[in-house]
């Protein structure tokens, strides 16, 4: 993410006066320039230069405009009746081109502080109105030499530009004072609102509002090279000021809409673009989308700030790539319909195919109602104050990472649950006061670097978790749980591929339950197997509903509790697994299940502590073992102390051997080629280590640098 602190900084130097639009190009240590923009009318843009030196220029489609240069001016010119975007390249020194997006022959509002100018274009479905809180009137406006029509906003209102149902491209651009744009209700045409540097607040309603029941795509674009400002302010929260019925006090009941931009019921809406869109919330939502719509956000730089949730919509939401920063009081990105009902339009799915993303949120960090899916992308995610968030209360916050939960019950049963999670990619920093990675139901994650921090669980599944693919290369998933109570926990357990390295305070991996509630407050559904939902009939004590299974990867667990723990079965059949639980005269154990332990295909090395000691089942394979009840194997019953070698003989050679990393009293170790335990033992001195294996292991992932 250095380059998103890097392009920040230079985005926050960016001034913008009127029409006049300065911008710092991103990788301003490559590209030894700064360009500002003024938009005259609509035909014509002047790009002033700051080099130091001459640059060089030119246009993507010469039909679309001309370009010129005089001295640290480039003039870009609209050919006469041309309409369009004209790309234009600026070059320095040999330097990657740097692209700017300029708009030919649309309609274009070039905003003034309190004034408007209107230079008509291509379309003209729109029209100019006076709001205030009570109502709306007719405005009137004057004719200019410059050849555009000018408007004013006065004491008794404020100017709101409406684009008909019938749509078309409009052009914005400079700074206004106190103004909004809508889109009317039942548009039956696509709209398209081009950003050419827009600074736009709005004092008592959303800068942008796509009114209801207006079923066509609204797609707001931010130009290449133009940053853009959407502001409220606290007057525009229906919740304090909008209708009485609603809980407002009625001032505000025509007008507040609770987000900068709105899109009502059965809204359809599309953020994309090259250019920049920063969304300044102090009412609710810095983007909401209503029932039955949608929300598309593609390329764009969007920076959120926000005193509620960031960026949310009560239906489906497709995040396609972009370069995406919230900071939110409360969920950084949500969809979360008051019901999840498919069938009626509010789905609560999130889709993410790459992007990336830098999300600081007071609550959940990405929050699907139903079905949260991520193909790819970069995510660094803080929700709450971190995994060491003295002021988290589990029984009325909720501040997770990623989060699949279906709130539609407020008793909290999710016994009915079918959440997923599902992840075949990504790179993932995840520092969460709750759960990292939450489903009330299934999560399937298949490949990602995961490097988590978490005050509780780090990936947590009421129902069943899945991991990596079976017979799948190690290298596409790689999981790192460096702080947790619980590592990996579900009421089942599936790992098939895949790297993971596991510190949990509590329980390593867990595949838990016992009751509806267990004392966490999570409800698990055994029944389920990884993929499908099973009989979600609850959960009572019979061990046979739970089962943590193993049959490949890599496994590292350090656990201060039990390392692998199952209230039914625990199956090792395959894969590398290294387990450290509680440390000497613990009531806990490396390996811990309430049904049959299962050792066959996997190598296995456990050690902690032996007070419960399981014992694998008859027809697992050979394993050898050391401990205080009587030393298996030729072993002392001597407990071994932090920093000693352990060494696992045959014959008294050395097969494999480990550096305790805790007081121990407690090994087991078994692998596939051991024909017995004949021969075998475990002893611990100061010896050297046996050279480890360096093959690479490190996952593969996409690079997902945005373009700049």
């Amino acid at each position: 993410m250095k380059s998103t602190s890097k392009f920040m900084s230079l985005v926050l130097t960016v001034c913008l006066v009127l029409a006049l639009i300065p911008w710092t190009p991103a990788q301003a240590s490559e590209i030894p320039f700064t360009c500002s923009y003024e938009m005259v009318g609509n035909m014509e843009t002047v790009i002033t230069v700051t080099s130091g030196q001459s640059v060089k220029v030119s246009v993507d489609d010469p039909s679309l405009a001309e370009v010129s240069v005089k001295g640290s001016k480039i003039y870009v010119m609209g050919i006469e009746g041309a309409v369009g975007i004209a790309k234009v390249f600026i070059e320095y020194g040999g330097t990657a081109p740097y692209e700017a997006e300029i708009p030919i022959g649309y309609t274009t509002f070039i905003f003034e502080n309190d004034k408007l100018k209107v230079f008509q274009g291509s379309d003209s479905e729109y029209e100019i109105i006076g709001i205030n809180m009570n109502g709306e009137q007719e405005v009137t406006g004057e004719a200019l030499a410059e050849g555009c029509m000018a408007y004013s906003n006065t004491d008794e209102y404020k100017l709101l530009v409406s684009i008909k149902k019938k749509g078309g491209t409009y052009v914005f651009s400079g700074e206004g004072n106190d103004m909004a744009l809508a889109v009317k209700k039942e548009a039956s045409k696509p709209a398209r609102l081009l950003l050419a540097g827009l600074n736009l607040k709005s004092s008592f309603t959303a800068p942008l509002t796509i009114k209801k029941d207006s079923q066509t795509t609204v797609t707001v674009t931010a130009l290449a090279g133009f940053f853009n400002c959407l502001e409220d302010t606290k007057w525009n929260n229906a919740d304090v000021y909008g209708e009485a019925a609603d809980g407002g006090d009625g001032t505000n009941a025509e007008y507040a809409e609770s987000a900068v931009i709105k899109g009502k019921n059965a809204a359809n809406v599309i953020l994309n673009g090259k250019g920049v869109l920063e969304l300044k919330c102090k009412s609710k939502n810095a983007v909401k989308i209503g029932e039955s719509g949608s929300l598309t956000i593609q390329d764009i730089s969007l920076y959120v700030d926000s005193v509620n949730h960031g960026i949310s919509s009560d239906n489906t939401m497709e995040i396609l790539s972009g370069n995406i920063t919230v900071n939110a009081v409360g969920d950084g990105i949500r969809s979360d319909p008051d019901m999840v009902d498919a069938e009626a339009g509010c789905a609560g799915i999130i889709h993410i195919s790459s992007g990336i993303f830098q999300i600081t949120a007071g609550s959940d960090g990405i929050q699907a109602a139903q079905n949260l899916e991520i193909e790819d992308g970069n995510f660094i995610i803080r929700t709450g104050e971190g995994y060491n968030d003295g002021n988290f209360n589990k029984d009325t916050m909720s501040c997770k990472g990623l989060k699949a939960s279906n709130n539609s019950d407020e008793s909290g049963d999710t016994s009915e649950a079918s959440n997923r999670i599902e992840i075949s990619g990504g790179k993932f920093e995840l520092n969460t006061a709750d759960d990292a990675v939450h489903s009330d139901a299934f999560i399937v994650i298949t490949g990602g670097v995961f490097n988590i921090c978490t005050g509780d669980d780090g990936i947590h599944a009421d129902t069943s978790l899945t991991l990596g693919t079976e017979n799948g290369t190690d290298k596409a998933l790689k999981v790192t749980v460096e702080k947790s109570y619980e590592g990996l926990e579900a009421g089942n357990v599936y790992i098939y591929s895949g790297i993971y390295d596991v510190t949990a305070s509590d329980d390593g991996i867990n595949a838990a339950g016992g009751s509806d509630f267990d004392d966490t407050g999570d409800h698990f559904n055994p029944w389920g197997q990884p993929g499908r939902p099973g009989n979600m009939g609850g959960g009572t004590s019979g061990t046979s509903q739970y089962s943590l299974n193993i049959a490949g990867g890599t496994v590292y667990v350090n656990a201060s509790g039990d390392g692998l723990d199952s209230n039914g079965t625990l199956n090792l059949t395959g894969g590398k697994i290294i387990v450290w639980g509680a440390q000497a005269n613990s009531d806990d154990e490396p390996l811990d299940c309430d049904g049959t332990l299962t050792i066959k295909g996997a190598t296995v090395f456990a050690a902690g502590s032996c007070q419960m000691m399981t014992t694998p089942s008859n027809d697992s394979q050979a394993f050898v073992r050391y401990g205080n009840s009587g030393g298996w194997g030729g072993g002392s019953s001597t407990a071994i102390d932090e920093g000693k070698t352990v060494n696992v003989r045959y014959n008294n050679e050395t097969v494999y051997n480990i550096k305790a990393i805790k007081k121990i009293n407690y090994v087991l170790y078994s692998a596939p080629d051991m024909t017995s335990s004949s021969g075998w033992s475990i002893v611990a001195d100061d010896s050297e280590l046996i050279e480890p294996d360096t093959e690479e292991t490190e996952p593969d992932t996409k690079e997902t640098e945005p373009d700049t």
